[in-house]
Order: structure tokens, then C-alpha cells, then sequence
């Protein structure tokens, strides 16, 4: 029954509803804060009539974006108690996430640039490409 599913959450939301629980815990003003800011990103990186790549790329890099600030959250509290090993872990952790976002960033980057239509004029035996 296609419209039962249809009112069930996304694997995304539900992704999303684990990293706030974990940023929240039961804070719904901080929880309602984020969600806002997060489809504000989404929106922004969407932009006006977004592919289904792009929106799947946009969701990604906001749930990217997230799980850094989730893993930059758990890395600044109780530094001073934490061995050089465990602050090292905890720095990689970071990297890691850093790059997955990164990563998003550029894919969604890509795309844009191939989904952009080129033009090629040919003018005195010169060829000028322009990209759109």
C-alpha cells in the first residue's frame, strides 16, 4: 500500500533523527534549532530546481555536515581528562568526518559542473568553448 509508505520516515530522516539524538538528547529546542538550520543547508545547497542527484548530494552533505559537528562536539568536551592517545584517536575521528564531508562537497561540485550545459562557437577558424 503505496500510501503507507509514503507517510513512514526516509532512511535519511532516520539518520538525521540518530545524530540529533546524540547531539539533543532531549533538548527539543536545540533539536527543532538544528533541524531548522539543517533544511535551510539543505535548501541553499539544492538550489532553484535541484536534480535528483543533486538532492540526493544535498542530503548527504547535510548529514555529513552533522556527524562533524556531532564528532567536533564529543571531541571538545572532557578534553583535559583524556589520554595523548585518546586525543589522537579522537583527532582522527574528526579527520574522518571532515573528509566525508568534504568529499560530499566536491561530488555535488562535479555534478553541477557535467549537469551545465556547454556551448562551442566556432568564429574565423577559432573555437571558443563556454561553459554555462
Amino acid at each position: 500500500r503505496p500510501e503507507i509508505w509514503g507517510r513512514l520516515a526516509t532512511l535519511g530522516e532516520v539518520c538525521e533523527d540518530s545524530l540529533l539524538n546524540l547531539l539533543c538528547g532531549r533538548n527539543e529546542l536545540a533539536r527543532e534549532s538544528i533541524r531548522r538550520e539543517m533544511e535551510a543547508k539543505r535548501r541553499e545547497l539544492e538550489g532553484g530546481a535541484p536534480s535528483p542527484i543533486e538532492r540526493l548530494l544535498a542530503e548527504q552533505i547535510v548529514l555529513c555536515w552533522l556527524h562533524l559537528r556531532h564528532v567536533e562536539q564529543a571531541q571538545a568536551k572532557n578534553e583535559e581528562g583524556r589520554t595523548v592517545a585518546q586525543l589522537d584517536d579522537f583527532e582522527r575521528w574528526v579527520a574522518r568526518a571532515e573528509r566525508r564531508y568534504l568529499r560530499a562537497l566536491s561530488a555535488l561540485a562535479r555534478v553541477r559542473r557535467l549537469l551545465r550545459p556547454s556551448v562551442q562557437l566556432n568564429i574565423a577558424d577559432q573555437q571558443v568553448n563556454v561553459a554555462r
